[in-house]
């Protein structure tokens, strides 16, 4: 296989450590946004854009409307990029701020880039601002494909606002994994559904609800993992302002919820069904 498409699949599918410049250096532009953005964990976006517009392409096909596939595909693109550029920008703010330093917990399962001296400040800034205009063309095509709905454009604005103040100061004072159940669950799935079909469902929200549980769920664990560290840097997590107990009773709560309302919309509802 082409070394380049393997490292494509490779970064895509697992998050990767390299302590060698020169080995980060001989990388190509994709491999080394895919490895700097982790974009191994980026696939959850992926999801959300899929399960979105599933029930978008179920709707359309149920009253004899076509699906927008281009569409679908620079929705769920866009919001790739976004949860990147997310990234992208929370390592340069925790970086500024002191935080990944000292065997953090970040810059021990995959590539930091500036951590590591990979970049340098300005270099990550330019990164951070091109990803960034990329996913807000899709943005913007979102709302020129609806003709300025107003819902769009606030879906825009929130998105736009967390993905700038998730790391700082949303992170910092517990806010950080509501945020993520918003954006994963309601925002994403909600919005690209909404795009596609030109309704806001409430039972497409309430079907978002299960996946936005489960992708928080994967910051409380992470978030309840190094508990002591962050409450030593002064970074208040929700896990860090509840406790360890509480935190992972949250977590554990999260995913039988999931599951209860999946079952329910399976079992008594039956609301998505055409």
């Amino acid at each position: 296989m082409n070394p380049t498409f393997a490292m494509w699949r490779k970064s895509l599918t697992q998050l990767i450590k390299m302590e060698d410049r020169k080995e980060w250096d001989a990388l190509d532009i994709l491999s080394k946004w895919f490895i700097a953005t982790r974009s191994a964990v980026g696939t959850i976006t992926i999801y959300s854009g899929i399960i979105g517009g599933l029930l978008a392409w179920r709707y359309l096909f149920a009253n004899s409307k076509p699906f927008d596939f281009a569409t679908w595909l620079i929705l769920t693109l866009g919001l790739f990029i976004a949860h990147g550029t997310n990234n992208l920008l929370n390592d340069y703010t925790d970086f500024s701020r002191g935080i990944d330093k000292d065997n953090y917990f970040r810059t021990q399962y995959g590539v930091h880039p500036l951590a590591q001296g990979f970049w340098d400040k300005p270099t990550a800034l330019r990164w951070f601002f091109v990803s960034g205009i990329l996913a807000t063309l899709a943005g913007i095509y979102a709302v020129f494909y609806t003709n300025f709905a107003p819902v769009v454009i606030w879906l825009f604005a929130v998105g736009a606002f967390i993905l700038l103040f998730y790391t700082y100061p949303l992170k910092y004072v517990g806010i950080g994994e509501l945020s993520i159940f918003i954006i994963w669950g309601p925002l994403m799935i909600g919005g690209v559904y909404f795009v596609l079909t030109g309704l806001w469902d409430w039972s497409v929200i309430l079907a978002s609800i299960p996946v936005g549980l489960n992708v928080v769920t994967i910051n409380l664990g992470k978030h309840t993992d190094k508990l002591r560290e962050d409450k030593v840097k002064g970074v208040r997590t929700m896990p860090v302002l509840l406790g360890e107990t509480a935190a992972r009773i949250v977590t554990m709560s999260a995913i039988v919820l999931s599951y209860i309302i999946t079952l329910y919309l399976i079992f008594v509802t039956r609301s998505l069904l055409p």
